[in-house]
């Protein structure tokens, strides 16, 4: 089984990528939805969260992810003392997601926060999915409704997209069209393919 870590810059494309594999027939592990589980009613970390985000993060009885971004956004030592919560959770699922998957050829994480989680050695190639900042900005306005320096806040929270290509085994760079996007990715799978 090769196990694929699939990370990159934020509004590259992973979650494009990760639909282009899936119709492929790999079986793709979302990360970003998974972590969501660490807030459900019945889940142990909830209450250390709510101690360190408040308890107004909780509206009319539901968790409002808003509210969570505001917090961490603005408030660097608790983004990270969050992530210190969500990281070993979301690797704990990664790692069942593999055992369930044991039998396939090929396995895929979806991992915005990949390098910045030390996950590194959890996969046997990395591929990163990249695209300039101002790209990336542009279409965190016209498809999340950012304004531009939500976007830009977002973009510079992230491990520089340099550093993520040099940790990488492979990168796709994602500026141009979704059929150059899916010529790039049905090639890169048959290189993994073939080297493995």
């Amino acid at each position: 089984m090769i196990k694929i870590g699939l990370t990159g810059t934020i509004a590259s494309g992973k979650s494009k990528v990760s639909e282009l594999f899936r119709k492929e027939g790999i079986a793709v592990f979302d990360s970003d939805k998974y972590a969501k589980t660490i807030y459900e009613k019945d889940s142990p970390y909830l209450s250390n969260i709510i101690d360190l985000l408040g308890k107004d993060i909780i509206v009319d009885s539901r968790i409002n992810y808003q509210k969570i971004s505001q917090i961490i956004f603005n408030d660097e030592a608790k983004r990270l003392s969050l992530n210190n919560i969500i990281h070993p959770y979301v690797k704990e699922g990664i790692k069942e997601f593999f055992k369930i998957h044991k039998k396939d050829e090929i396995v895929c994480a979806e991992v915005p926060l990949l390098f910045e989680a030390k996950y590194e050695k959890l996969f046997d190639d990395i591929i990163v999915i990249t695209c300039k900042k101002n790209i990336a900005i542009k279409r965190m306005m016209k498809d999340r409704g950012y304004s531009k320096e939500e976007a830009i806040k977002r973009y510079d929270s992230q491990i520089n997209n340099n550093i993520q290509m040099l940790k990488a085994d492979y990168v796709i760079y994602n500026d141009t069209t979704v059929n150059y996007l899916k010529s790039e990715v049905l090639s890169l799978l048959e290189d993994i393919k073939s080297e493995n």
